[in-house]
């Protein structure tokens, strides 16, 4: 293993240093867990800026699951900017880490996941950013701006949809846009031919979460992004999943909601964050001005967002009905919010916030949990400034958790 500790200046004469680590692991300690840990010991000792591997091995097709592991600590990589050493402190910069790959590094203070459960609160948005800042036509580009309004919310998840054209020019988009947010770990689907061009993706704070698998549900229209995390100190695993239900299909969104539920099968813990593109089901608890179909001019938008029942044509709820509904296997944090804890502003409505043909702005952005972590819930909100509508169609979800009590959920059944 060879280490390198360049030092740079900058011009106010401050001096920045970081670790370039090179190494060749043979296999990748595959088969030999006690050497892989060792190995992981000793990179986290380094806590390399940049590292550069060989065998970078995967798991043997037969023992590995259909998910893309992505706990590759020695993979390529190209890391953060050098650090100065004022900089720990600071709430926004995160150690370095690999885009997409867990690097072997630590929080500022290994002990504190240790010694108990961390305290302040954990941050989730869910945006879907109309077609990733560029706008419908493509001729804007709102990115910076997104950034910058993400940025201000420090989130540790984030549910991302409408990631066009992030994986183009070696997924610079999406590396970008995670840097902006003080170094989370982006992940994606990668759109398929014929299929949508509007992948969703979820990023995690490296600090707070280990990544544990990244598995990409392939249905017909949209994939769903679906990432396995543990909050450091924590044995019992989070599953994350961004989606965005099919615009056009009834039946395909009902479908794809019913994926979602294997989230949740075997008393997992899951936290989901969309765009539904349908309604919730249970109307009168709801604050947006009604829906009259009657008086929708949009005929299309009709046939997308309507199934019969009764003779008549309603509002497609049945995803939320799926999810939330019958006997909860999912909790609708927004409705648990604005009806539990008494914050009516988190059922704001979230969509269209341009079109005046579709009806009046509804709630179709929304974000599910298992009802665990329900007792975390701080607050919720669905933000709709000016700049937020200048950047999307789609209003920006901010759901607030007590971190405390997460651990404490989170170790409780362990």
């Amino acid at each position: 293993m060879t280490v390198t500790t360049p030092v740079t200046r900058d011009r106010d004469g401050s001096q920045n240093t970081f670790a370039i680590v090179s190494s060749n692991f043979e296999g990748n300690s595959v088969g030999d867990p006690g050497r892989r840990r060792a190995m992981h010991a000793t990179m986290t000792g380094i806590g390399p800026a940049f590292c550069c591997g060989k065998s970078a091995t995967s798991p043997s097709p037969r023992t590995a699951s259909s998910s893309t592991r992505t706990r590759r600590h020695l993979a390529c990589a190209a890391g953060s900017a050098p650090r100065r050493k004022d900089q720990a402190a600071h709430r926004n910069i995160r150690r370095p880490v690999q885009y997409g790959i867990e690097i072997a590094s630590s929080p500022e203070n290994p002990q504190k996941y240790a010694e108990g459960a961390p305290s302040g609160e954990l941050r989730v948005v869910c945006w879907n950013v109309e077609h990733n800042g560029r706008g419908r036509s493509g001729s804007e580009d709102n990115r910076r701006l997104a950034h910058s309004i993400l940025a201000g919310y420090q989130p540790h998840i984030v549910f991302r949809q409408e990631l066009t054209g992030a994986w183009e020019n070696g997924r610079h988009d999406l590396y970008e846009e995670a840097s902006a947010l003080g170094g989370l770990i982006p992940v994606m689907s990668a759109p398929k031919e014929g299929r949508s061009r509007n992948p969703v993706g979820v990023m995690v704070d490296p600090q707070l979460f280990q990544i544990d698998t990244h598995t990409d549900h392939d249905l017909p229209w949209k994939q769903i992004c679906h990432v396995q995390v543990c909050l450091k100190g924590c044995p019992k695993p989070i599953q994350l999943a961004s989606a965005h239900l099919c615009h056009f299909d009834p039946t395909m969104r009902a479908t794809e909601a019913r994926r979602l539920t294997v989230l949740a099968d075997h008393g997992g813990t899951a936290l989901i964050g969309m765009d539904a593109n349908s309604y919730p089901y249970r109307t009168r608890d709801e604050i947006t001005e009604p829906l009259d179909w009657d008086q929708v001019d949009d005929a299309v938008h009709f046939e997308h967002r309507t199934i019969e029942r009764d003779g008549r044509r309603v509002s497609d709820t049945r995803p939320s009905e799926i999810l939330s509904g019958g006997k909860g296997i999912f909790t609708d944090l927004a409705h648990h919010a604005g009806t539990v804890l008494k914050q009516p502003g988190a059922l704001a409505a979230t969509a269209s916030l341009k079109r005046k043909d579709q009806g009046p702005p509804q709630r179709i952005d929304v974000v599910f949990g298992t009802p665990d972590l329900t007792p975390a819930l701080r607050s919720f909100e669905a933000v709709a400034t000016p700049d937020v509508r200048r950047v999307s169609d789609h209003a920006l979800l901010v759901a607030r958790f007590d971190l405390a009590v997460l651990h404490r959920i989170l170790t409780a059944t362990h």
